[in-house]
């Protein structure tokens, strides 16, 4: 585990708060993640992003359904079993919101959040005071038509200079520890392209 980035006070979360990015090969504590995102790349090395229809470019995910399909709207007395896997809910949320599936997904890291003032009053939409974003890498082995609705518009495609440009300084901190892992998910995968990642 290595922490690669770290904020204070992100506003959708209780204040005062920290947020840390922690690369980690191992998923977070399932009953703590109540989101799931995937970094998904095509092997000439360019990342599938989602286009919010109000955030703009972000890494495409959200949050996990139940294990009957249907949203959850509190996460207050999660328990074992009750929810989708993580790796399912990021490849659904991957199709949703960018329109493309991948060959697999594996753990690239997660943020992990800390909360430390009082609980608000009905406050549910992710455990308190700790709770989990997990984040998956996975190479895009499909590509649809995609249909621009009320949550997103058209993906974006971006090389490693332009998504630079584009990402914040937390998004990047992602997106160039997943660059820096794709060679080696390539090699797993048995993919020729593995040389066109060095760039």
């Amino acid at each position: 585990m290595t922490v690669i980035h770290t904020r204070r006070d992100i506003p959708y979360l209780p204040l005062p708060n920290v947020t840390e990015i922690v690369l980690d090969r191992e998923t977070a504590p399932d009953l703590l993640v109540a989101t799931a995102f995937v970094l998904s790349f095509t092997e000439d090395g360019r990342i599938m992003m989602a286009t919010n229809q109000k955030r703009g470019v972000e890494f495409a995910g959200g949050h996990r359904d139940g294990r009957d399909g249907k949203p959850v709207r509190t996460y207050r007395n999660i328990k074992p079993g009750d929810l989708e896997d993580i790796d399912v809910a990021a490849r659904r949320e991957l199709w949703e919101e960018v329109g493309c599936r991948v060959h697999g997904v594996c753990p690239l890291a997660y943020h992990r959040n800390q909360c430390f003032g009082e609980e608000p009053e009905g406050y549910d939409r992710y455990t308190f005071p700790i709770s989990y974003q997990q984040f998956m890498i996975g190479i895009v082995s499909e590509i649809a038509d995609y249909e621009d609705n009320g949550e997103c518009a058209q993906p974006a495609l971006l090389t490693k200079e332009e998504a630079r440009a584009q990402m914040n300084p937390q998004q990047w901190a992602l997106a160039e520890a997943a660059w820096e892992m794709l060679p080696e998910l390539l090699r797993e995968r048995g993919s020729d392209a593995e040389g066109r990642f060095h760039r």
